[in-house]
């Protein structure tokens, strides 16, 4: 017979072995311990002759735990009960009852707080009446519900029916009963510990001349897994990489994410300039951090990844339109050069055809004159790593300046920067292995016969503007006409077998925009402005004389072949074509003799005008303005010169009567001018009359 002693030795047994298996597992969040108190109705044995329950309703403790061994809802289950029940008609006699059991379960979690189980159990009870014991098996099926109140804490109620074997002197029946319990659980991992699984997909090395894309641009990504034991919500994930982020930011808010879902996320980041110091490349250790809510209790979860930052001048050419980060169009060496250029072009006296053009013009001469070389580095050239997988080493426009050297990459950098801070529009120009540039024309689509009767052909039409594509690789030993020649014959070729691409930088600079790296320049030699003059009147000249002598000649023996208003309309189309392309003597000595005597031929008379105009007869133009606005069938052009006229002259009220006669005829072109009327940007206002493109030009069509 079992005694009192063995009871206890055996349970003290089981006991240690259940606590010292505890502690391998209550790390784990998805291990639980319940304690219950309850109560107990017994549903047998019965007395024979009495035929009532042996036993009365009593007490139970019970003590549970449970282990989830994967991301179902299976649990493995332990449970020991302690139970005490007064024996019919003995109200001073009770039997104890100690029970050791385990088995399978189940927990079906809700999308709130509530969560619902099931359990069965068996092992072996061990049972005595004051000094009678006994034991055997038992089995027990519970159900219950559960209520979060925090990740760790759930209430529970459950209710179980419990079998008892018979066994030795006091259990020669069997005992089985109904029980109901209420009591509390503990998940000891789950409350200080965060259930939030962070894994890198794909980062990126950062490259510091884009930090001010990475905005938008990706850094990369990670996978956040949701590993609670149930949904999280207010979910802020955030990036932070130290010393090159003033502080961390955020790269996404989610309301929810349910158990065991994934979440890819792209990790944006705003960076100081302060990595704009890297030559050299280092690694840093950044920072995802990831806070929410589980059952009511903020939780937060921070992980640290290994990140590359490469040197400042590192690229890669996966996207050519990231050129456009080194265009540093407000960097002192890049502005005191470009503005030296365009005193080159004040200075000359010839001011046809684009405007633009001839600042280019002047610009590339500069550089020509300044020794710049291209050079193809074997290591590090574009046509080697244009395919996006090598690092390039891509020189910022003050460091090409300061080597007089660069492949060209380097090269088309620095005269896209120069241009731009001319507020010229660029675009770089990529074809296998190489990449070169263009800029923007002022000159409308529809004008390009006029002011390119040759040239035409070598531009090129898009976003319905017109642009130059110069090759500036042919700086060391070319003039600027063969750069864009040679630049036009690359498009052709390319083009025509879609292998062209063209990338505007204003638009590439949406993305990717330029960095601020600034720089002094006094240390910089520029050319003589003497010299760059001399030679960019001359290449203008040159360029002019070859663009016009075709159609000249052809207008000239339009005039010997022709008379009466056809000869009128060939002559005036003549002065025209000298006009635009700022030969202005040549001009009026061919418009001059239709604008005067008995046979005035309209057009001529305004396109003498603007002559004047040009040339600083301001007040001889008014006069011929008027002429022409009382002769023309359109006189909008008269009326437009003769307000930019009065305007130069101070007349303001006689400007804005003018221009109000030619907002009504030409609506389509009044905002342009609007400066006449008092309104328009200070710039449109401050540049009015200094450009041959200013007035408007009436030819034969």
């Amino acid at each position: 017979m079992y005694t009192k002693s063995d009871f206890f030795k055996f349970f003290r047994f089981l006991l240690i072995f259940f606590l010292l298996s505890v502690p391998g597992i209550v790390s784990a969040q998805t291990f639980s311990l319940t304690a219950q108190p309850g109560i107990v109705i017994p549903t047998g044995p019965e007395y024979t002759a009495a035929g009532k329950a042996a036993y009365k309703s009593g007490f139970r403790m019970s003590l549970q735990g449970s282990f989830a061994p994967g991301e179902s809802g299976f649990r493995i289950a332990s449970v020991f009960d302690y139970s005490l029940l007064p024996l019919s008609g003995q109200s001073d006699t009770a039997l104890n009852l100690f029970a050791l059991g385990a088995g399978p379960g189940f927990v079906f979690k809700t999308k709130g707080r509530f969560s619902f189980r099931t359990m069965i159990t068996g092992g072996y009870f061990f049972g005595f009446i004051k000094d009678s014991s006994g034991g055997n098996f038992f089995t027990q099926a519970k159900a219950g519900a559960g209520f979060a109140l925090s990740p760790s804490v759930d209430l529970n109620l459950d209710a179980d029916y419990s079998y008892y074997f018979g066994g030795g002197s006091i259990f020669s029946n069997t005992f089985n009963g109904i029980g109901i319990s209420f009591g509390i659980s503990y998940k000891p991992g789950a409350g200080g510990r965060s259930g939030i699984d962070i894994k890198e997909n794909n980062l990126q090395p950062i490259f510091p001349v884009l930090h001010a894309a990475y905005d938008t641009v990706p850094l990369g990504s990670v996978t956040v897994r949701n590993k609670e034991s149930g949904p999280v919500e207010n979910v802020v994930i955030s990036y932070y990489l130290p010393d090159y982020m003033d502080s961390p930011g955020i790269v996404e808010t989610l309301d929810k994410i349910n158990r065991n879902e994934e979440k890819n996320i792209l990790l944006h980041a705003i960076l100081n300039k302060k990595i704009l110091n890297e030559t050299e490349g280092t690694f840093v250790n950044a920072e995802i951090t990831v806070t929410y809510n589980y059952r009511g209790i903020e939780k937060k979860y921070t992980k640290q990844l290994r990140t590359e930052i490469l040197y400042r001048n590192a690229l890669i050419w996966d996207d050519d339109r990231k050129a456009a980060s080194f265009v540093t169009a407000k960097d002192p060496a890049v502005l005191t050069f470009s503005r030296n250029s365009m005193n080159v072009v004040s200075s000359c006296a010839n001011h046809g055809s684009d405007p633009a053009l001839r600042q280019a013009m002047a610009v590339y001469e500069a550089l020509k004159l300044y020794g710049l070389s291209y050079v193809v580095d074997p290591d590090s050239s574009y046509q080697e790593l244009s395919q996006g997988t090598s690092l390039d080493f891509i020189q910022f426009p003050l460091e090409t300046l300061t080597y007089k050297a660069g492949d060209c990459d380097d090269l088309s950098i620095l005269f896209v920067s120069l241009m731009e801070s001319l507020s010229v529009e660029t675009a770089f120009i990529t074809v296998p292995g190489h990449i070169y540039t263009a800029f923007a024309l002022e000159t409308e689509p529809g004008d390009a016969d006029k002011i390119f009767p040759r040239s035409k052909d070598n531009l090129i039409v898009y976003n319905n503007r017109l642009w130059v594509p110069v090759e500036i690789t042919m700086v060391e030993s070319e003039d600027f006409v063969k750069a864009w020649r040679f630049g036009a014959f690359e498009w052709r070729k390319y083009n025509d077998r879609s292998k062209a691409e063209f990338l505007p930088v204003r638009e590439a600079w949406k993305i990717y925009k330029p960095v601020g790296l600034l720089s002094a320049s006094a240390s910089l030699e520029y050319p003589q402005e003497s010299k760059v003059s001399k030679v960019y009147c001359s290449v203008l000249a040159d360029y002019i004389s070859e663009e016009i002598k075709f159609r000249a000649e052809e207008l000239k023996d339009k005039i010997n072949s022709s008379s009466g208003r056809a000869k009128q309309k060939a002559i005036n189309a003549l002065g025209v074509l000298y006009a635009r392309n700022g030969l202005f003597d040549d001009a009026i000595g061919v418009l001059a003799p239709l604008a005067s005597g008995s046979n005035v031929y309209s057009p001529s008379v305004l396109n003498l005008a603007n002559l004047y105009y040009l040339t600083g007869k301001t007040e001889l133009a008014v006069s011929y303005y008027k002429k022409a606005s009382e002769t023309m069938k359109n006189p909008a052009a008269a009326f437009l010169g003769l307000a930019m006229a009065e305007y130069r002259l101070g007349n303001s009220d006689a400007a804005e009567k003018a221009y109000s006669e030619f907002s009504v005829l030409a609506p389509d072109k009044a905002e342009k001018y609007a400066y006449l009327n008092g309104s328009g940007s200070e710039l449109t206002r401050a540049s009015s009359g200094l450009n041959n493109s200013d007035v408007l030009w009436v030819d034969e069509k």
